[in-house]
């Protein structure tokens, strides 16, 4: 980080004190700012700033304290460390996107700091890139308006005509969840499988009850082709029959994996795979597999019930050249005569899930044009939308974005308006986006790719109530948010 000029102007840097706006996060609408004007509005109501708003490589950057100041941060919680050129914004009172953000001059990115969920005495640090780095101006520090803005949860929208950039403070709403549904089998750790072979997870299928079995994994650069899937035993004294309500399963380039499990998805709610399996006693069978090389990543997902006897699922990964013969039945013998696997990256997870479907608790007024966050992650607002894995897990043990789980959300008086939904741009890598839809117009699909800024839009009717049905596919982020919007 630059520290040249940064210590000779610090004490000029806060020397000026101005009147600033005092309202809470969840009152505030808008915040408007204008090129060459030292006045910005808030509600409509004027503030005044010591220097104007510029545009450098193409965005906008404000003056830190004003900016923060219309976003609702108390005047204590804008401070700055000369030393290091550190900026650090607390968040501002209501806002549950962040605790608060970490910035330096010079450097083109922020932090987002927030309890971690599972160790309070820590704190979870999520990178967000921006568009150009803050800068020092007459001894003011200048910081880009969107990137700390969206860091908040704000929408910034920008007008060249009038040279106008406008905040929109949607304080994001908080869901309460009841989850339900079947057991579900989540397997993503390891994520990168290494040389040898291994299971992830063995479960136990008791008969009478269903299950979800969903896996996502990769073989990285340089490593072994396998066959990666999941195998069923029947340690029982006599045949067990396991009814398939849906049944999905392939592989592509690891840089394709959204497009995949996106439209994978969809295929599985239409029942692609149905079927019935005999298991013979004290036989295999295997459910699915797929052959996989170097920097492809695999993804299964089926549903199962067991109608009759007791039996035992793996998750597992070997290679072919181990195998006397290529034959459903070896495959599936050899998946149970594997070692398990150890973690490898504790942010992901492998375990067990007494859930795999979500409703809101309480239906969503439209007519106050909500926000509200799915898949949010890390859980700041939402309650009730996550639950530990069952002893026994791989690394992580929350399934954070809860892929491959549906969520169910009713909203009342449409009244014709629309659901915008932007997925988690703030994320420093997340690029390309897609999500599965279910509503009772289209049915389930899979909405298009989307790239970095873009939204998607879909109607509503007029009908007393709008359910919609929401499923995150694996390789995206999580923290999706939808908007209700004027129609």
């Amino acid at each position: 980080m630059r520290k040249s000029r940064v210590i000779a102007l610090a004490a000029s840097l806060l020397a000026t004190v101005f009147l600033f706006p005092s309202f809470s996060w969840a009152t505030a609408r808008t915040a408007e700012f204008t090129i060459g004007s030292k006045t910005y509005l808030v509600d409509g109501k004027p503030f005044s700033m010591d220097t104007t708003p510029r545009i450098e490589n193409g965005h906008l950057l404000i003056p830190v304290r004003f900016l923060a100041y219309a976003l609702g941060v108390k005047e204590s919680g804008v401070s700055w460390d000369p030393s290091t050129g550190e900026v650090r914004i607390e968040a501002p009172p209501g806002c549950h996107t962040c605790t608060y953000i970490q910035l330096w001059l010079y450097e083109n990115f922020l932090l987002r700091n927030l309890p971690d969920p599972t160790a309070p005495d820590k704190v979870a640090r999520a990178k967000m890139r921006l568009g150009t780095a803050p800068i020092l101006d007459n001894g003011r520090v200048l910081v880009p308006v969107r990137g700390v803005a969206e860091a908040f949860g704000a929408a910034v929208s920008w007008n060249p005509e009038s040279q106008k950039a406008t905040i929109k403070l949607n304080p994001i709403m908080a869901l309460r969840f009841t989850r339900g549904g079947d057991r579900y089998i989540f397997s993503n750790q390891p994520e990168f499988l290494p040389d040898r072979s291994g299971y992830t997870i063995e479960q136990t299928l008791n008969a009478g009850e269903r299950y979800g079995v969903e896996f996502f994994h990769i073989i990285p650069p340089g490593g072994k082709t396998k066959l990666i899937g999941v195998a069923l035993y029947n340690p029982g004294p006599s045949s067990a029959t396991v009814k398939i309500t849906g049944k999905v399963s392939g592989k592509d380039r690891a840089e394709h994996a959204i497009d995949l499990t996106s439209e994978g998805l969809v295929d599985f709610f239409h029942g692609k795979g149905a079927g019935k399996l005999e298991i013979p006693a004290g036989g295999y069978a295997l459910l699915m597999v797929e052959k996989t090389p170097e920097n492809f990543l695999a993804w299964g997902k089926a549903k199962l019930e067991v109608e009759r006897g007791n039996l035992k699922l793996r998750v597992f990964h070997l290679d072919p050249s181990s195998l006397k013969e290529i034959s459903d039945r070896e495959i599936a013998a050899a998946a149970f005569r594997l070692s398990r696997d150890r973690e490898t990256d504790p942010g992901v997870t492998t375990g067990l899930y007494g859930y795999d479907y979500l409703r809101n608790a309480n239906p969503i007024e439209a007519a106050e044009l909500p926000c509200f966050v799915l898949s949010e992650w890390l859980p700041r607002y939402n309650l009730g939308e996550y639950d530990r894995a069952a002893a026994g897990h791989l690394g992580y043990p929350y399934l954070g974005g809860n892929y491959g789980m549906v969520y169910e959300i009713t909203i009342s008086n449409p009244g014709g308006r629309k659901l915008r939904i932007t997925p988690n741009w703030q994320a420093d890598a997340n690029n390309y986006a897609r999500i599965v839809l279910y509503t009772p117009k289209e049915g389930w699909r899979a909405l298009p790719g989307i790239t970095r800024g873009q939204s998607w839009e879909i109607q509503m009717d007029d009908s007393p109530t709008f359910t919609f049905r929401y499923v995150l596919p694996g390789g995206n982020f999580g923290g999706v948010r939808f908007e209700v919007v004027s129609g």
